[in-house]
């Protein structure tokens, strides 16, 4: 699906869905990334909470377990990583872990240790730990260049208490940040367009200038 024929599907998504009682209206691009970046950012953090459920069942096959723990390390991380040149916003550390919760930061730093060193880029992590040695057999002197390597795929209990707790809370963290950027982006549209140019940006709804002020 092309990205315009992603706009009229959702057109016409938000048009059958409006009783008549509220009028909708479509947002310009420039003015909405604070809040579709909080949104993402909150859709991200539940699939994480809904992802390490599955370490709870006692067969979990290997392929499974390792795709789930890199998700969770993955979407963790994009939270707090640059966006590049697109303007979408990001968690800061001083925002989301205060004095009253410090062992949350410490969880945090072990989160992004993994997202950089095992799981973005290959680094240094007690999850992952290869031990090269070389062997030689006695009397043909032939040399041969071994590893003996461990890769753990999946949290311990511990681990995953931590990660349970550490996202529940930027979850609540990330749902301030969203109602904020929504306030504000409410407040720009009314203060900023005419009821003129609301009018042609319309989707659905009945529209009467005169009650938007």
């Amino acid at each position: 699906m092309t990205f315009e024929e992603s706009i009229a599907h959702f057109m016409k998504e938000i048009q059958a869905e409006n009783d008549g009682k509220s009028i909708d209206f479509i947002i310009p691009g420039y003015a909405s990334k604070q809040f579709e970046g909080y949104m993402s950012m909150l859709q991200d953090l539940t699939l994480c909470i809904d992802a390490l459920h599955y370490f709870s069942e006692e067969k979990c096959p290997t392929v499974v377990s390792a795709s789930i723990y890199y998700t969770v390390i993955i979407l963790y991380g994009k939270c707090f990583t640059d966006s590049s040149d697109n303007k979408y916003p990001k968690l800061e550390v001083k925002d989301c872990f205060g004095e009253d919760v410090p062992h949350l930061e410490k969880i945090h730093e072990k989160l992004m240790l993994l997202r950089h060193n095992f799981a973005a880029h290959r680094g240094s992590t007690l999850n992952e730990f290869l031990f090269p040695y070389l062997n030689i057999a006695l009397g043909t002197f032939e040399a041969h260049v071994r590893i003996k390597q461990e890769k753990r795929l999946k949290p311990t209990k511990e681990e995953l208490s931590e990660y349970l707790e550490i996202i529940v809370h930027l979850i609540e963290v990330v749902k301030e940040k969203l109602d904020k950027a929504g306030q504000k982006l409410y407040k720009h549209m009314v203060t900023n367009y005419s009821n003129g140019l609301l009018a042609n940006w319309k989707i659905a709804g009945p529209y009467e200038p005169d009650k938007l002020n």
